[in-house]
């Protein structure tokens, strides 16, 4: 954003020297010269010079100029709009990644929470003699199941948090879900 702002004010600036272009000029020079050719009389001369310069038959360069400035003005203006607008867009993707994943992390902790009280009567089913072995291998991979949707879920949340600081362009340590 900086950079294309910069590039809108030059541009603006540019402007504003394309039609100093159309506006007459004055230059004014002096010169002065002091030639000895013995060592005893010396030869001095002055001159000055004043001019005035005005752009009467350009064949319409000076305006094409500036309209050709103005022109990459809104070009520049235009793009700046564009790289605001992404930027924005960003953000908002960016926060509804974060809110996603957070909302994702608290339904896999329920998910883990359950399936550890499945775990947990399967083993008191089959240490009773009431269950089997494969209910208690089925509570185990379901657990194991949801630590890892768990574990999916912190890790998309610390990178949807990550990217939401790059797009804002902040970089701290990730809060707790």
């Amino acid at each position: 954003i900086l950079a294309t702002e910069r590039a809108v004010w030059i541009a603006k600036e540019n402007v504003k020297l394309q039609q100093a272009g159309r506006e007459p000029s004055v230059n004014l020079s002096a010169s002065y010269h002091r030639q000895t050719t013995t060592g005893f009389s010396s030869d001095y001369q002055w001159s000055a010079a004043l001019a005035l310069s005005v752009p009467v038959f350009d064949r319409g360069l000076a305006k094409a100029r500036v309209r050709e400035a103005r022109e990459q003005v809104a070009e520049d203006a235009s793009l700046l709009e564009e790289i605001k607008q992404n930027i924005a867009l960003e953000v908002r993707r960016s926060v509804l990644n974060v809110r996603e994943a957070k909302q994702r992390i608290e339904t896999a902790a329920k998910a883990v929470e359950a399936a550890e009280e499945s775990m947990r009567i399967a083993d008191l089913r089959y240490t009773e003699g009431v269950g089997t072995q494969l209910e208690v291998t089925d509570a185990r991979l379901a657990l194991n199941r949801a630590r890892t949707n768990h574990t999916n879920a912190l890790n998309d949340y610390l990178s949807s948090y990550a990217s939401w600081e790059q797009a804002v362009g902040q970089s701290k340590s990730a809060p707790a879900p």
